[in-house]
C-alpha cells in the first residue's frame, strides 16, 4: 500500500501483491466467485487460487488477451516462490522467454522460513539461468530498533542494518545507467 501511494502518479505502474495479483487476473475472467466463496478455505490461497490463475492466463493467451508488463519487479518471493509461481508470473512479461525482464528479491535466510514456501532448488536453478545476481547481506528496510528487538524475540544475533532510526524508506530514480543500482546499494 506504501509503495502503491507513493508511486501513483506513474500511470504505467501496476503495483499488487501475489495473492492481489492472481485474483485480480481472476476476475478478469469474471471468476470472482472463486474468490468470494473460497477465500476462507484452508487451500485458497496453496492451490485454488493459484490453479485458477494458472487456467486463467491458458485461457487469455489461447485468446491473444492476456495483459502483460514491460518488467515485473517481485518483492518477497520467499514467500511463495516455487517453479509455478514463477512460471506462471514470467508468461505476464511481455517478449521471448529468453529476453523477460524480471527482478526477483527474495530472502534465502530467516525471512524464508516464514511460511515455508520457498522451493529453494528451483531459486539456485533460476539463479543459475540469469544474467545478474545481488547478494544483500544488510537489512536495508528495517531500522536498527525494530531488526534487533525482532532478533532478540527469535532469539537470534541481529543481522546488520543500513538504517539506524525509524524512518519512511526513500525512492531514487535512476536513468538506464549501467552499474548505477549496484554502486547505490554496495
Amino acid at each position: 500500500d506504501y509503495l502503491a501511494f507513493r508511486l501513483k502518479e506513474n500511470k504505467n505502474v501496476f503495483i499488487k501483491n501475489y495473492h492481489a495479483l492472481m485474483e485480480y487476473y481472476c476476475q478478469k475472467d469474471n471468476d470472482e466467485q472463486v474468490i468470494e466463496d473460497k477465500r476462507y478455505q484452508d487451500n485458497y490461497f496453496d492451490e485454488i487460487l493459484p490453479k485458477k490463475f494458472e487456467d486463467y492466463i491458458v485461457k487469455a493467451f489461447s485468446e491473444n488477451k492476456l495483459e502483460k508488463f514491460d518488467w515485473l519487479f517481485i518483492d518477497e518471493g520467499q514467500d511463495f516462490l516455487t517453479k509455478q509461481s514463477m512460471s506462471n508470473l514470467l508468461e505476464l512479461i511481455e517478449g521471448d522467454e529468453s529476453d523477460r525482464k524480471f527482478v526477483l528479491a527474495a530472502d534465502t535466510g530467516l525471512q524464508s522460513s516464514v511460511y515455508n514456501k520457498m522451493d529453494f532448488k528451483f531459486f539456485r536453478e533460476l539463479k543459475s539461468k540469469v544474467d545478474h545476481s545481488l547478494l544483500m547481506i544488510r537489512n536495508y528496510r528495517n531500522p536498527k530498533n525494530l531488526s534487533t528487538r525482532a532478533a532478540t524475540i527469535c532469539n537470534i544475533k541481529p543481522p546488520p542494518t543500513a538504517r539506524n532510526f525509524s524512518a519512511p524508506p526513500r525512492i531514487y530514480t535512476y536513468q538506464n545507467v549501467e552499474g548505477a543500482l549496484e554502486e547505490k546499494l554496495e
